[in-house]
Formats: C-alpha cells, sequence, structure tokens
C-alpha cells in the first residue's frame, strides 16, 4: 500500500496485512501530514495466535509502521468485478 493511500484508511476499514492475515483498522496514527503509522488487529485466530506469540504478549493490536505489509481488502465480489 502506498503512503496516500494508508493515509486515508478509516478505523473500521478492513486490509490485508502479510504476516497476519485480514486485519482491521484501529486507528491512522499522523504526525502533522505525515503517517506515522497504522493500528490493525487480526480478525482469524491464526493471525491473533501468531501476533500473541511474535509479540510474547495478549494485545490485540499491532502497530505497522511500514504501509508496504498492508493491502486494501477487496470482498470476492469486487475482485471478480475487476477482473472483467
Amino acid at each position: 500500500m502506498k503512503t496516500k493511500d494508508a493515509i486515508e484508511l478509516k478505523p473500521g476499514d478492513k486490509v490485508m496485512h502479510k504476516r497476519y492475515g485480514l486485519c482491521e483498522v484501529r486507528e491512522v496514527m499522523l504526525c502533522g501530514e505525515s503517517l506515522f503509522g497504522v493500528i490493525v488487529r487480526p480478525e482469524n485466530d491464526a493471525g491473533k495466535r501468531l501476533l500473541a506469540a511474535d509479540s510474547g504478549t495478549n494485545i490485540p493490536d499491532v502497530f505497522e509502521d511500514s504501509v508496504r505489509c498492508l493491502t486494501r481488502h477487496q470482498p470476492d465480489a469486487a475482485r471478480h468485478e475487476q477482473a472483467e
């Protein structure tokens, strides 16, 4: 995801994280006009378990400062329309 696209994310939006899978955007953190990072929460059990193992805690959210690890989630119907 490009920085300008990440800045446009809103809480509740769905994104795909390269490591944790489908996630919900919790907050987009800005420093003035610049992107500081995005806080996301994995939505599936595998992503939650992986995050807990990576962090060594039960904190449900992850701060992602590399937005290249994120892509905007597209439900199946939207993917099929784009393919046509």
